[in-house]
């Protein structure tokens, strides 16, 4: 397998990430290597992530036999929080995972607690201590410990490309990095402009869609990607967890050429101000491309207008998001002409 990183070392990336976007990243990792990232089985240890806003004070856990739980727990604190309420929190974290074990009624067997920090010996068994005096198996994961879950080249790049930091050498939009992923779509939307059939322009748009969506809720299958109806502040969601490197960002240049169609280039130069990353200037309008939320409110609007007219023109897609940036408010409600 030939791939390309970009950024930073993934080690790196994660020990310095925190909160929302360590467990993203540590869900990617546990599906990964343990076994639950698109049906993907190792024997009887197939992790499960339990989401965020559902998870009853868990992040995870490994079902063995009927009613024996391996329960997973995830902290991500930033590194100036003491070591006294780093503890507290990951104590707290041990009773939920209890809790959550006695209220179900079923055989809490091991306890897994993943964190974002190193730890000294008297810390380490510190933590231990808390399932030990239950008779409860213990284990910790700091970063270096995460990554020796995966077992193969394939899962660190399954992992690298989910981070944002891989692309295979001549590789599908699916396989790309998020920076030029963001650029492929760019091209894909100019040349389906004046191209193609309406099925096959709906077809690019709505791959492009679920693609941003897939690397959003990177712990969703496939399935559960088509069948779910998103939550209002989705933007939000895929500028955060679709992040790209300030090392990569970039920045590109649309204009109109001299036989009429669109085209862009990318430049140095970075005077966008806007809310969004879309700014009109004299030769058309310069995107800033520092996540993959233009990208999807670009593909939102292509598909509004094919539904609507059978057809779209990008130059008015990009004048009508320029100037709802502008306003700030997202008052704007004229019609794309």
């Amino acid at each position: 397998m030939r791939y390309k990183l970009y950024g930073p070392g993934l080690l790196n990336q994660i020990e310095n990430s925190f909160n929302t976007q360590f467990e993203n990243y540590v869900q990617l990792i546990l599906l990964t290597g343990l076994g639950g990232y698109r049906g993907k089985t190792l024997g009887v240890r197939k992790y499960r992530d339990t989401r965020a806003e559902k998870d009853n004070g868990i992040d995870g856990f490994i079902k063995r036999g009927n009613t024996k739980y391996e329960i997973f727990s995830i902290y991500g604190p930033k590194h100036t929080t003491s070591w006294q309420n780093k503890f507290k929190k990951i104590s707290e974290d041990y009773v939920n995972a209890k809790k959550f074990c006695e209220d179900k009624e079923y055989t809490f067997i091991k306890w897994h607690m993943v964190l974002n920090f190193n730890i000294n010996e008297n810390q380490e068994q510190a933590i231990l201590n808390l399932a030990e005096e239950d008779d409860i198996e213990a284990e910790i994961y700091t970063p270096k410990r995460l990554f020796q879950l995966l077992a193969s080249e394939e899962d660190y790049f399954i992992v690298a490309k989910g981070m944002g930091k891989a692309q295979l050498l001549d590789a599908p939009l699916e396989d790309l990095s998020h920076s030029k992923f963001a650029d492929v779509a760019l091209q894909n939307f100019i040349s389906f402009e004046n191209e193609g059939s309406f099925d096959e322009k709906l077809s690019m748009v709505q791959k492009t869609r679920q693609e941003i969506y897939y690397r959003t809720f990177i712990n969703l299958t496939e399935e559960e990607i088509k069948e779910t109806k998103f939550p209002l502040m989705l933007t939000s969601q895929i500028r955060r967890k679709t992040e790209i490197h300030p090392k990569y960002y970039q920045t590109y240049q649309y204009f109109i050429n001299e036989n009429g169609l669109g085209d862009y280039y990318p430049i140095e130069e970075n005077t966008i101000s806007s809310l969004w990353g879309i700014q009109k200037n004299k030769e058309g309008f310069q995107i800033l491309i520092k996540d993959l939320a233009i990208i999807h409110r670009i593909t939102t609007e292509i598909e509004r207008i094919l539904f609507d007219r059978g057809a779209y023109k990008l130059r008015n897609i990009l004048h009508y998001l320029a100037d709802k940036s502008e306003s700030l408010r997202g008052l704007d409600k004229r019609k794309i002409n």
